[in-house]
Formats: C-alpha cells, structure tokens, sequence
C-alpha cells in the first residue's frame, strides 16, 4: 500500500505492465505479449494504423468472497478497452443455464472448495469487465477483427 497504493503488487500497474510474457512480436521487437492472440490484435491494429496501448494503464476494482480485486484490461484501442479471452475461459452454468467465466486450469493441489472458489472469482472479473463496458475478443472477433474494429476494406 506504501509503495505501489494497492493492497498487493500483483494488483498494481507496475506489476501488469513489466511482468514477463510469453510471447514476442517478430514485427515490434521488445513488446511480449501473454497470447498469440494478443501479438495478433497488436500487430493487426498497427499494420492498419489504428492507435493501440497494451497493457494500459487503466484498472477497475471489483468485490469477490468480501475482498477488493483488480482488473487490468489488455488493450486500449481507439479509445475503447479490450480485453482478449480465448474460449476455454467461458462456459454454461447448468444451473442459470447462463454463460459465465471459469478458471479452466486446475492446479492438482486445490481442493474442490478452492477451485470453486478460484471460479468464482473469474466470473466476478468477469462481471466486472460487462459494467464497465470492456470489449471481450473472442474467436469469433478475432478471427474478424476488420469488422470488429471497423476498418474500411
């Protein structure tokens, strides 16, 4: 809170903006990004001359198990928040018959309570990212980002 102004650094932008990725653009030498999809939106929106920030610095805080949680988007894009979501993240809820966000990957060493738990706190970010009007790609929008960022052919 001292150093960074939130309760843990992985919450801070500092943290979100300088930690490793995975990935590297061979068009943009330097940038890491944390998918293939991300490299993909990023170097689409600067082979179009679209303006595009990743990892910007913007956050929205969100209630989940009586704790404040951050969110840092992956993009901002002519001024509108994105962030890029493979399909493995979404699934129907049996019981709302709803679509909602889970944690798709289970550490082996997590009870059955705490992977319910871990999923629903994915859905809170989730919920999170629709009120503050943050644009999910999918693949579907990824597959078609032309239309999606309403680029003239």
């Amino acid at each position: 809170m001292k150093h960074f102004n939130v309760e843990n650094y992985t919450q801070s932008y500092e943290y979100h903006k300088n930690k490793i990725h995975k990935y590297h653009s061979e068009k943009y030498p330097g940038l890491t990004f944390d998918s293939t999809w991300e490299v993909k939106v990023y170097e689409f929106c600067k082979d179009n001359e679209i303006e595009v920030e990743y990892s910007p610095s913007i956050s929205y805080e969100y209630e989940y198990d009586n704790r404040t949680w951050t969110y840092h988007p992956d993009f901002l894009i002519n001024g509108k928040v994105y962030e890029v979501k493979g399909e493995q993240f979404f699934r129907i809820n049996e019981s709302t018959n709803k679509e909602e966000m889970y944690c798709p990957y289970r550490n082996p060493d997590w009870s059955d309570e705490h992977y319910s738990w871990m999923c629903g706190k994915y859905e809170a970010k989730h919920q999170c990212m629709l009120k503050n009007e943050v644009i999910i790609l999918r693949e579907i929008e990824l597959n078609n980002l032309r239309s999606v960022l309403f680029i003239k052919e």
